[in-house]
Protein backbone atom coordinates (compact mmCIF):
# COMPACT_ATOMS: atom_id res chain seq x y z
CA UNK A 1 0.00 0.00 0.00
CA UNK A 2 1.10 3.37 -1.11
CA UNK A 3 1.57 6.20 1.10
CA UNK A 4 -1.81 8.00 -0.07
CA UNK A 5 -3.45 4.94 0.05
CA UNK A 6 -2.31 4.56 4.03
CA UNK A 7 -3.35 8.28 4.77
CA UNK A 8 -6.56 7.55 3.37
CA UNK A 9 -7.77 4.56 4.89
CA UNK A 10 -10.77 4.82 6.98
CA UNK A 11 -10.70 5.40 11.16
CA UNK A 12 -12.28 2.72 13.87
CA UNK A 13 -15.52 3.67 14.84
CA UNK A 14 -14.02 5.12 18.20
CA UNK A 15 -11.29 7.16 16.13
CA UNK A 16 -14.91 9.48 14.83
CA UNK A 17 -16.82 11.94 16.65
CA UNK A 18 -20.41 13.23 16.07
CA UNK A 19 -21.66 16.76 15.85
CA UNK A 20 -25.24 17.57 15.46
CA UNK A 21 -25.61 19.43 12.52
CA UNK A 22 -29.33 20.36 12.17
CA UNK A 23 -32.08 20.01 14.62
CA UNK A 24 -35.63 20.80 14.99
CA UNK A 25 -39.06 20.28 16.16
CA UNK A 26 -41.95 18.32 13.33
CA UNK A 27 -45.86 19.25 14.18
CA UNK A 28 -46.17 17.02 17.02
CA UNK A 29 -43.37 18.65 19.26
CA UNK A 30 -40.61 15.81 18.68
CA UNK A 31 -37.33 16.76 18.02
CA UNK A 32 -35.43 15.64 15.37
CA UNK A 33 -31.54 15.87 14.24
CA UNK A 34 -29.19 14.83 11.91
CA UNK A 35 -25.20 14.89 12.86
CA UNK A 36 -22.19 15.17 11.20
CA UNK A 37 -18.87 12.88 11.40
CA UNK A 38 -15.31 13.90 12.49
CA UNK A 39 -12.39 12.20 12.47
CA UNK A 40 -10.43 13.24 16.08
CA UNK A 41 -7.19 15.01 16.27
CA UNK A 42 -5.63 12.36 18.46
CA UNK A 43 -6.52 9.47 15.48
CA UNK A 44 -5.31 12.38 13.02
CA UNK A 45 -1.80 12.50 14.89
CA UNK A 46 -1.43 8.94 15.55
CA UNK A 47 -2.08 8.69 11.45
CA UNK A 48 0.65 11.04 10.57
CA UNK A 49 2.64 9.09 13.19
CA UNK A 50 2.40 5.71 11.21
CA UNK A 51 2.70 7.37 7.89
CA UNK A 52 5.46 10.00 8.32
CA UNK A 53 7.27 9.08 11.22
CA UNK A 54 7.07 10.71 14.89
CA UNK A 55 10.11 13.02 13.14
CA UNK A 56 9.11 13.28 9.66
CA UNK A 57 6.29 15.73 10.52
CA UNK A 58 5.34 18.53 12.49
CA UNK A 59 2.28 21.29 13.20
CA UNK A 60 2.53 25.13 13.21
CA UNK A 61 -0.29 27.56 14.34
CA UNK A 62 -1.38 31.31 13.86
CA UNK A 63 -3.95 33.29 14.91
CA UNK A 64 -6.20 35.51 12.28
CA UNK A 65 -8.58 38.36 12.64
CA UNK A 66 -10.04 38.20 9.21
CA UNK A 67 -13.22 35.80 9.51
CA UNK A 68 -16.30 36.28 11.07
CA UNK A 69 -14.93 34.84 14.74
CA UNK A 70 -11.31 35.09 15.40
CA UNK A 71 -9.80 32.13 13.79
CA UNK A 72 -6.87 29.52 13.56
CA UNK A 73 -4.57 29.08 10.41
CA UNK A 74 -2.80 25.22 11.11
CA UNK A 75 0.07 24.62 8.81
CA UNK A 76 0.95 20.99 8.64
CA UNK A 77 4.41 20.04 7.83
CA UNK A 78 5.65 16.54 6.21
CA UNK A 79 8.70 15.01 5.08
CA UNK A 80 8.91 13.05 1.78
CA UNK A 81 12.08 11.72 1.01
CA UNK A 82 14.32 14.17 1.88
CA UNK A 83 11.71 17.11 1.05
CA UNK A 84 9.85 19.18 3.83
CA UNK A 85 6.33 19.79 2.28
CA UNK A 86 3.54 21.73 3.83
CA UNK A 87 -0.19 21.80 3.57
CA UNK A 88 -2.30 24.53 5.56
CA UNK A 89 -5.84 25.59 6.47
CA UNK A 90 -7.71 27.06 8.45
CA UNK A 91 -10.95 27.11 11.61
CA UNK A 92 -12.64 29.32 13.45
CA UNK A 93 -12.54 29.23 17.30
CA UNK A 94 -15.50 27.30 18.77
CA UNK A 95 -17.65 28.23 20.98
CA UNK A 96 -16.96 25.19 23.58
CA UNK A 97 -12.94 25.95 24.89
CA UNK A 98 -12.81 28.15 21.72
CA UNK A 99 -9.12 27.99 21.36
CA UNK A 100 -8.23 24.63 21.88
CA UNK A 101 -11.48 23.61 19.54
CA UNK A 102 -9.85 25.91 16.62
CA UNK A 103 -6.46 24.42 17.15
CA UNK A 104 -8.15 20.96 16.30
CA UNK A 105 -10.28 21.56 13.86
CA UNK A 106 -7.82 23.44 11.84
CA UNK A 107 -5.60 20.28 12.48
CA UNK A 108 -8.05 18.27 10.91
CA UNK A 109 -8.63 20.70 7.91
CA UNK A 110 -5.17 20.84 7.09
CA UNK A 111 -5.20 17.03 7.41
CA UNK A 112 -7.67 16.65 5.20
CA UNK A 113 -6.12 17.86 2.28
CA UNK A 114 -3.89 15.05 2.29
CA UNK A 115 -6.74 12.53 2.06
CA UNK A 116 -6.74 12.28 6.00
CA UNK A 117 -10.53 11.36 7.15
CA UNK A 118 -11.67 13.04 3.74
CA UNK A 119 -13.91 10.25 3.08
CA UNK A 120 -16.34 10.90 6.04
CA UNK A 121 -17.26 13.87 3.61
CA UNK A 122 -18.93 11.45 1.69
CA UNK A 123 -21.21 10.25 3.93
CA UNK A 124 -24.98 10.90 3.66
CA UNK A 125 -26.95 13.06 5.96
CA UNK A 126 -27.08 11.15 9.02
CA UNK A 127 -30.17 10.89 11.10
CA UNK A 128 -29.66 10.35 14.82
CA UNK A 129 -32.23 8.67 17.40
CA UNK A 130 -33.58 11.69 19.58
CA UNK A 131 -34.22 10.38 23.30
CA UNK A 132 -37.84 9.84 24.13
CA UNK A 133 -37.77 10.50 28.05
CA UNK A 134 -35.01 13.74 27.05
CA UNK A 135 -32.94 12.25 29.66
CA UNK A 136 -29.24 11.08 28.88
CA UNK A 137 -29.19 7.26 28.97
CA UNK A 138 -26.21 4.60 27.63
CA UNK A 139 -28.32 4.90 24.39
CA UNK A 140 -28.65 8.37 24.47
CA UNK A 141 -25.05 9.44 25.93
CA UNK A 142 -24.67 12.97 23.36
CA UNK A 143 -26.13 16.43 24.61
CA UNK A 144 -27.92 18.46 21.69
CA UNK A 145 -29.64 21.63 21.96
CA UNK A 146 -32.31 23.60 19.46
CA UNK A 147 -31.19 26.82 17.97
CA UNK A 148 -33.00 29.20 19.96
CA UNK A 149 -35.14 30.46 17.54
CA UNK A 150 -36.61 27.04 17.94
CA UNK A 151 -37.06 27.28 21.75
CA UNK A 152 -33.54 25.84 22.83
CA UNK A 153 -35.03 22.66 24.27
CA UNK A 154 -32.30 20.44 24.85
CA UNK A 155 -32.07 16.85 24.17
CA UNK A 156 -30.17 13.85 24.39
CA UNK A 157 -29.07 11.53 21.20
CA UNK A 158 -27.71 8.27 20.28
CA UNK A 159 -24.19 7.80 18.73
CA UNK A 160 -25.01 7.16 15.04
CA UNK A 161 -23.58 4.01 12.94
CA UNK A 162 -21.22 3.99 10.13
CA UNK A 163 -21.54 1.91 6.81
CA UNK A 164 -19.43 -0.55 6.20
CA UNK A 165 -17.38 1.11 3.00
CA UNK A 166 -16.38 3.86 5.57
CA UNK A 167 -14.95 1.42 8.32
CA UNK A 168 -11.28 -0.30 7.52
CA UNK A 169 -11.14 -3.84 6.17
CA UNK A 170 -12.26 -6.48 8.11
CA UNK A 171 -13.91 -4.86 10.77
CA UNK A 172 -17.39 -5.79 11.53
CA UNK A 173 -19.82 -3.08 10.01
CA UNK A 174 -21.37 -0.70 12.52
CA UNK A 175 -24.15 1.48 10.52
CA UNK A 176 -25.42 -0.26 7.45
CA UNK A 177 -28.62 1.04 8.00
CA UNK A 178 -31.23 -1.04 9.49
CA UNK A 179 -34.69 -1.23 8.71
CA UNK A 180 -35.47 1.14 11.93
CA UNK A 181 -32.98 3.51 10.60
CA UNK A 182 -34.17 3.92 7.33
CA UNK A 183 -38.10 3.72 8.42
CA UNK A 184 -37.07 7.14 11.13
CA UNK A 185 -35.28 9.37 8.32
CA UNK A 186 -37.98 8.46 5.41
CA UNK A 187 -41.01 9.00 7.61
CA UNK A 188 -39.06 12.75 9.16
CA UNK A 189 -38.34 13.54 5.38
CA UNK A 190 -41.46 12.77 4.31
CA UNK A 191 -43.24 14.27 7.04
CA UNK A 192 -41.59 17.34 6.19
CA UNK A 193 -42.75 17.64 2.30
CA UNK A 194 -45.52 20.67 1.89
CA UNK A 195 -46.27 19.70 -1.94
CA UNK A 196 -46.26 16.89 -4.58
CA UNK A 197 -43.19 17.83 -6.28
CA UNK A 198 -41.22 17.83 -2.78
CA UNK A 199 -42.71 14.52 -2.05
CA UNK A 200 -42.28 12.99 -5.38
CA UNK A 201 -38.28 13.89 -5.99
CA UNK A 202 -37.60 12.67 -1.72
CA UNK A 203 -39.79 9.15 -2.51
CA UNK A 204 -37.62 8.37 -5.44
CA UNK A 205 -34.33 9.35 -3.58
CA UNK A 206 -35.18 6.39 -1.22
CA UNK A 207 -36.61 3.98 -4.08
CA UNK A 208 -33.38 1.91 -4.70
CA UNK A 209 -32.47 1.49 -0.91
CA UNK A 210 -35.90 0.60 0.06
CA UNK A 211 -35.75 -2.03 -2.61
CA UNK A 212 -32.45 -3.49 -1.23
CA UNK A 213 -33.67 -3.72 1.86
CA UNK A 214 -36.73 -5.03 1.31
CA UNK A 215 -38.93 -1.64 2.38
CA UNK A 216 -40.56 -0.62 -0.78
CA UNK A 217 -44.32 -1.58 -0.14
CA UNK A 218 -43.77 -0.19 2.76
CA UNK A 219 -41.81 3.37 1.11
CA UNK A 220 -45.06 3.39 -1.32
CA UNK A 221 -47.27 3.08 1.45
CA UNK A 222 -45.74 5.72 3.10
CA UNK A 223 -45.92 8.07 -0.02
CA UNK A 224 -49.58 7.08 -0.36
CA UNK A 225 -50.05 8.53 2.95
CA UNK A 226 -48.43 12.02 2.58
CA UNK A 227 -49.57 12.49 -0.67
CA UNK A 228 -53.33 12.40 1.06
CA UNK A 229 -52.45 14.53 3.57
CA UNK A 230 -50.63 16.93 1.28
CA UNK A 231 -53.64 17.31 -0.97
CA UNK A 232 -56.00 17.67 2.40
CA UNK A 233 -53.61 20.68 3.38
CA UNK A 234 -54.26 21.98 0.47
CA UNK A 235 -57.81 21.53 0.20
CA UNK A 236 -58.36 23.37 3.78
CA UNK A 237 -56.06 25.88 2.01
CA UNK A 238 -58.74 26.79 -0.75
CA UNK A 239 -62.00 26.18 1.74
CA UNK A 240 -63.77 29.62 1.67
CA UNK A 241 -63.63 30.95 5.60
Amino acid sequence: MNMMEELRKPFLPGEIEWRIGRAGKKSDGKIWANALAYVTARAVRDRLDDVFGICGWREEYRAVADMPKEGIICRLWFKVGDEWLWREDGAQQTDIESFKGGISDSLKRAAASLGIGRYLYNLDETWVEVSPTGRKSADFPHYGALPKKDGGDAFYWSTPKLPAWALPVGVEPMGDRDTKGFRKEVMVMLEGCCDMEDLKDISAGFKDEANKIGEFDWLYKQYQENAARIEGESMDKGAPQ
